[in-house]
């Protein structure tokens, strides 16, 4: 029920793991839209499949496998299956909020051993689940598969046909999301993804024009920040250079000054002409 956020982080830029994910979208914690599909070398390599809403039980997730899991996994052909078995989308849980039985766990977990020419080993490690009846009930289908023992049949009213519209969409959304880099979705779906193709496309497109627009008025934003300061510098140094001119100018003046007053301060003889002095004969006589 809920995405595994931390698994996808941990290796949503790396092919050779593929990541894949059934859990209902948007919900807690609000990641695994189906646009997500990896970073760099490991694009193509997460595959989010979002429930838009509860309901959501064994024909919807047998449908996921069959149309859009298993033939990816096939393709990427793992050595080592590791299964994060939440059983918070079994029937009964108050919080999943989905329906699947026991029967239909242990028909996934079934497929899963399928892998690799059933040559593919399989851990499963026991995770979510707030209904200790439906966890037990499902754990057990679970394991005793592992064990190998045939999955249980699946309930009476089972109708792989009927899938609700909401789920049978989003897996429709993944796998055009995933037919570029996944051959053998194509040989699935046929032309049927095409449609949803054009629609990625266009969004892609819209989202690059908006990526530009933004971008070309971040880069405006920036020059009138360069201009602004530019204009700012230009006025500091205006203000710099008036300064320094006032500061010579009165440099200037009080030189003038200093010079002035000493031109009009008398000598010891009051005009400027040296005094008689007086010698010893003078003294004597």
């Amino acid at each position: 029920m809920h995405h595994g956020n931390g698994t996808q982080a941990l290796f949503e830029d790396d092919p050779r793991v593929l990541y894949v994910s059934l859990h209902r979208f948007p919900f807690y914690p609000n990641t695994g839209h189906h646009q997500e599909c990896g970073r760099g070398a490991g694009k193509g390599y997460t595959v989010n499949v979002g429930w838009p809403e509860g309901g959501v039980g064994d024909a919807e997730y047998l449908a996921a496998f069959r149309q859009l899991i298993l033939p990816i996994a096939r393709s990427f052909d793992p050595q080592f299956v590791i299964i994060s078995a939440g059983f918070d989308a079994a029937a009964g849980d108050p919080l999943g909020g989905c329906d699947l039985s026991p029967a239909g766990y242990a028909h996934m977990t079934a497929e899963l051993l399928t892998l690799r020419g059933g040559k593919a080993r399989c851990l499963l490690v026991l995770e979510g689940g707030y209904n200790l009846t439906s966890i037990a009930r499902s754990a057990e289908a679970c394991v005793r598969v592992l064990l190998g023992e045939p999955p249980l049949p699946l309930p009476p009213d089972h109708d792989p046909s009927y899938l609700l519209e909401s789920a049978d969409n989003a897996i429709m959304r993944t796998a055009a999301v995933h037919v570029r880099f996944w051959p053998a979705l194509r040989q699935v779906w046929g032309s049927s993804l095409d449609p949803y193709l054009a629609s990625i496309d266009l969004a892609q497109r819209e989202d690059a024009a908006r990526a530009d627009a933004d971008a070309a008025r971040e880069a405006a934003a920036l020059r009138r920040q360069e201009e602004h300061r530019e204009l700012l510098r230009a006025q500091l140094a205006h203000q710099q250079a008036q300064l320094e001119l006032a500061r010579q100018q009165r440099a200037l003046r009080h030189q003038a000054q200093a010079q002035a007053q000493q031109a009009e301060t008398p000598g010891d003889g009051g005009d400027g002409a040296r005094p008689p002095h007086r010698t010893m004969a003078d003294d004597e006589s």
